[in-house]
């Protein structure tokens, strides 16, 4: 199976200087650039404080629906503004752009939170370009607290807002 590369030139620079791998889960790329040590308990389980990535988001495809156990922030960093939709568990959508706030007039903030619980998905604006962003988990990034959500699921879930979860697939 060919490896999926970043098709603008700057993403694949980036791609090549961070050493970044392809997500499992994802649409992108990413490295883990921090975990912490110091242990905190969720749930009767010891985990570690938060855990940090950089990843790097393709403007040629959206990124999937899923869902966190924990809280994540996408901070951005460079490249064009990205868009994200959160949809809390009773319903409620909220979408923001963030990016530069300087020079593009969509974005609103440099960063975005995700609260644990909530679904939500994110697109490059551009889809000639890429974003980068820094993504903060906490209590730490776990594979068991991820879950990917699919079409079906989303639409089952979340009738009302049809026209943006088809939007992402």
């Amino acid at each position: 199976m060919a490896t999926y590369l970043p098709k603008n030139a700057e993403a694949l620079e980036l791609y090549k200087k961070l050493q970044l791998a392809a997500h499992p889960e994802c649409t992108g790329w990413f490295v883990e650039v921090y975990r912490s040590s110091l242990p905190v308990l969720r749930s009767e389980e010891t985990r570690t404080a938060l855990s940090s990535i950089h990843f790097l988001h393709d403007g040629a495809r959206p990124g999937h629906w899923r869902e966190l156990k924990s809280d994540e922030l996408f901070v951005w960093q460079q490249g064009s503004s990205l868009q994200i939709s959160i949809i809390s568990p009773d319903g409620h959508l909220k979408e923001l752009v963030i990016g530069n706030i300087l020079t593009d007039s969509r974005a609103h903030e440099y960063q975005v939170a995700m609260p644990a619980n909530h679904v939500f998905a994110s697109r490059v604006l551009d889809s000639s370009s890429y974003t980068l962003t820094a993504c903060v988990v906490a209590p730490a990034w776990t594979m068991d607290d991820f879950k990917s959500c699919d079409e079906a699921e989303m639409l089952a879930r979340f009738p009302q807002h049809a026209e943006v979860i088809k939007s992402y697939f």
